[in-house]
């Protein structure tokens, strides 16, 4: 068996995913089961409970006594880079870490993609909510901006992602990006902060004070699972960040054509962490 005790604990949406990813694939390479923690859904992260059962995952629950005489393995490495160490994890293992990139479960990514749908309800939500633009805009071509401050104004290393000059200068050259595309509008994000009651209000004012135009919409949900089904709809998306929920709804999208517009930062290991059909931007 392969699980991951802290699932839940040990980070938010994005960072739950790549994890429940990891432990699927390592079980799958081993040929033994992966199962996860019970009542997942009450656990919590910085206030954010656990989203992973919006999805269609399929794994069963372990018992606590099923722990004994586990093993503990760390990921070993800074987050978003990729440590190939991990196919040398035994079975009876209890993983910790991030685990943020895609070569974790390349062997298994179809498997992935489809337990990573959202149950029905939320997938109605979202399909009718980027319909009803579209029926609004002419048919538009919909582009998601997605920001993410938060937290992030006080960890000093991420502290660029939150400046409105760096932040400016960004959004205008990954805009250029989709200069060919005539009738579009951008749909703003303000997803990942600290908890479900957080200051998303406060972070969309900070958006609008320079990203601005006709074609520009804000979307105030306010709710971390019904922002990332919508960003997963639109026809291709823009983010500020290393944002494991903007990698997620990027990876997920289902537009043959899609775009996802990256920062070319060197925060994570950019060749580990952002899939190579990423565009990636620097200014």
């Amino acid at each position: 068996m392969i699980t991951f005790s802290n699932l839940g604990r040990h980070g938010r949406l994005g960072n739950a995913m790549f994890q429940y990813a990891a432990i699927k694939s390592l079980a799958h390479k081993l040929g033994c089961v992966a199962k996860i923690p019970p009542n997942l859904c009450e656990r919590t992260h910085h206030g954010q409970k656990c989203l992973l059962t919006n999805f269609n995952i399929q794994c069963d629950v372990y018992e606590e006594h099923e722990l004994e005489n586990f093993t503990t393995r760390h990921e070993n490495c800074d987050g978003g880079q990729y440590n190939p160490e991990f196919w040398n994890f035994k079975e009876n293992t209890n993983l910790i870490g991030h685990f943020e990139s895609g070569f974790y479960f390349e062997p298994i990514k179809e498997q992935i993609i489809k337990e990573f749908q959202l149950n029905p309800a939320l997938d109605d939500y979202a399909e009718n909510y980027i319909s009803n633009i579209k029926n609004n805009y002419n048919n538009c071509t919909i582009i998601a901006l997605h920001f993410r401050r938060g937290d992030f104004k006080d960890i000093l290393l991420l502290q660029v992602f939150c400046q409105e000059e760096w932040n400016s200068l960004y959004t205008t050259k990954a805009i250029k990006e989709f200069d060919d595309i005539p009738n579009k509008v951008f749909l703003i994000f303000t997803g990942g902060s600290t908890s479900e009651n957080n200051n998303n209000n406060d972070d969309m004012e900070w958006c609008k004070s320079f990203v601005k135009g006709d074609n520009i919409l804000y979307c105030t949900e306010n709710d971390t699972i019904r922002d990332f089904s919508i960003m997963t709809k639109c026809d291709h998306l823009i983010t500020n960040t290393m944002s494991s929920m903007a990698w997620w709804s990027g990876y997920l999208n289902k537009n043959r054509n899609k775009k996802i517009v990256v920062p070319d930062l060197d925060y994570k290991s950019k060749e580990t962490y952002w899939p190579k059909d990423f565009t990636r931007v620097s200014i």
